[in-house]
């Protein structure tokens, strides 16, 4: 498939980058870049589900900074953090760890929009309860959290650790950035499809109460020689008295009627 519009614009856009009057150096990684964003569009074609996503976002981004030897993410639509998405365990637990406490370069990533890294956690002293922790139970050693921007907020942050220190150049701060951002692309449009299939869905169950209860009405106006708003007070009684849903009562309804008429083919 084709790679998802504005990649080449955006891979363009990093030969412009500077950081302190230096060009970035990504001479033989430009491929990579295109190929691996081409890979993460191309996610869309198989309708995955949104676990499946994060999944092949995570392993991605692993594959396109090399410094990365775990790689999760997190995402806060509207509500607390968590971690959605991992490519071991070791991202997940530093992840959990975030955001049980609180504190963190995730946890900053997300709440100021921005990009978060850690050279050094031993030495980096912003975080101290979350670095005690890591380093009690995990090899990590050095950070990149990069916020995942949709509309103009944060929805999440793509989070890679390293058990090495300075693990991350300034070129990989750029390019996970780039990444993020289609990775969001990437989650939104699978959300939406998710979001549309369960409409349709509900839609389609709705018709699909409504021709029952249709029955179930036609069944009591024929057997009680009751009129259409007769039969629908039936079902609602019984529906309240028995605790169960309007479509359950008609399906009763039409069950016993297909029961009876069964047994009398039987006779």
């Amino acid at each position: 498939g084709s790679p998802t519009p504005g990649i080449f614009t955006r891979v363009d856009s990093l030969r412009d980058h500077a950081s302190g009057g230096r060009k970035m150096t990504l001479a033989g990684h430009e491929e990579q870049i295109v190929k691996t964003l081409t890979e993460l569009g191309d996610v869309l074609t198989s309708q995955p589900s949104l676990d499946e996503s994060l999944a092949k976002i995570t392993e991605l981004a692993a594959e396109l900074v090399p410094g990365a030897d775990h790689v999760g993410t997190s995402l806060a639509a509207g509500g607390p953090i968590q971690t959605k998405g991992s490519t071991d365990h070791v991202a997940q637990i530093v992840d959990e760890i975030q955001h049980e406490l609180g504190e963190g370069p995730c946890v900053e990533s997300i709440e100021r929009d921005d990009v978060f890294w850690v050279d050094d956690l031993d030495r980096d002293g912003r975080w101290p309860r979350f670095a005690a922790v890591v380093q009690a139970r995990t090899p990590v050693r050095s950070i990149l959290a990069v916020v995942i921007p949709l509309g103009g907020t944060s929805i999440g942050a793509l989070n890679l650790y390293a058990d090495e220190i300075n693990a991350f150049e300034k070129d990989d701060h750029a390019i996970a950035a780039i990444f993020a951002t289609q990775a969001a692309v990437v989650l939104a449009a699978t959300q939406q499809r998710i979001d549309d299939a369960a409409k349709i869905q509900n839609l389609r169950q709705a018709l699909a109460s409504r021709d029952l209860i249709g029955q179930a009405k036609g069944i009591l106006m024929s057997r009680e020689t009751c009129t259409d708003e007769e039969a629908f007070r039936m079902l609602s009684a019984a529906s309240q008295k028995l605790n169960l849903k309007l479509r359950e009562i008609a399906q009763l309804v039409v069950d016993d009627i297909k029961s009876e008429a069964k047994t009398a083919d039987d006779s």
